[in-house]
């Protein structure tokens, strides 16, 4: 998965970046497109690294507690924050469930992104507007 965030972060802002709005003329929509993906993706990737930074943590408290029955998704990410608020609700599942969201819904812009790149080329190669 970090492979295909990568990728499409990587590609988003090329296509923004630089020449990519004077020499492709991508209107606004098209702009606010490819920011989107950028932006999805970038939060799935946070969600991603969170959850693998916190495996060590993990691991070494349910290493330290062997009779402890661990259900890994719902064991807290972090375990040092002084709120027990913060501890319980900042699990593996809500990172995961997030990183997941986020990672389908930047797929979906993506695409979207892709088709209406498509559709606009085929216009104006046929001279039609709007």
């Amino acid at each position: 998965m970090a492979g295909q965030h990568t990728d499409r972060d990587t590609g988003s802002p090329g296509l923004i970046a630089k020449d990519g709005i004077p020499s492709m003329g991508l209107p606004p929509g098209q702009i606010k497109l490819a920011i989107a993906v950028v932006v999805l993706n970038c939060a799935a990737l946070f969600c991603a690294a969170w959850v693998l930074t916190a495996l060590p943590s993990m691991a070494l408290r349910v290493r330290s507690q062997p009779h402890l029955y661990c259900d890994f998704f719902e064991s807290p990410v972090y375990h040092s924050f002084e709120n027990p608020y913060i501890v319980e609700s900042l699990t593996v599942r809500l990172f995961a469930f997030c990183n997941h969201w986020f990672w389908a819904m930047g797929v979906i812009v993506f695409g979207w992104l892709c088709v209406s790149m498509t559709i606009a080329r085929s216009r104006q190669g046929a001279g039609v507007s709007g």
